[in-house]
């Protein structure tokens, strides 16, 4: 009986600590998934004139909502804020109609299961059309990783939701360097 006792006790302190250790999932954060001027983020240099202010967001999908016992996911809202956040800190974001749409597609997010340093990659079709076309003018699936160090939180679910926005705020970066240097006839 005094085993059976002691193999209980021993269960339930292994799942408190596996609970204690890996923490609750938490939703990425749009903050975290902007790309911004702090740190000089955004990107410099001359954008096209056609571009300055003229792109508006359309669809945006694939996100997916967290759920706090299981995984930190990017949320479909959150992934749009972060676009077109992104988009307004470079000054490329439009209003109204705008000359352009955009519309992303989150694919992929590629999370590890366990580990010490988490790599997540993610993966996002773009679209840009132009409206008075309807013609695409630019369109790529860009895919990318980002590490969260195991020096950068304790928890395991925390690393893993800052590398799911390294992983966004990345793959938005390498957007906004493709429609930097986009030229249009």
């Amino acid at each position: 009986m005094q085993a059976r006792s002691f193999r209980l006790v021993f269960t339930l302190c292994m799942v408190t600590l596996v609970a204690a250790i890996t923490g609750c999932a938490a939703p990425a954060s749009t903050e975290q998934m902007t790309v911004s001027p702090q740190g000089g983020a955004v990107l410099q240099g001359p954008v096209s004139q056609s571009m300055r202010g003229a792109i508006v967001v359309r669809d945006v999908t694939g996100g997916r909502e967290t759920n706090p016992l299981w995984t930190s996911q990017v949320s479909t809202e959150g992934f749009r804020r972060a676009i077109e956040d992104s988009l307004r800190n470079s000054g490329l974001l439009g209003i109204g109609s705008g000359k352009y749409r955009l519309t992303a597609d989150l694919l992929k997010l590629d999370q590890p299961v366990f580990g010490a340093s988490l790599t997540v990659t993610s993966s996002v079709r773009y679209s840009l059309v132009d409206v008075a076309t309807g013609k695409e003018i630019y369109g790529r699936e860009i895919t990318v990783p980002f590490t969260a160090a195991f020096g950068a939180a304790f928890l395991a679910a925390e690393r893993l939701r800052m590398a799911n926005e390294g992983a966004i705020r990345e793959n938005i970066k390498a957007l906004l360097t493709d429609l930097f240097v986009l030229r249009i006839n």
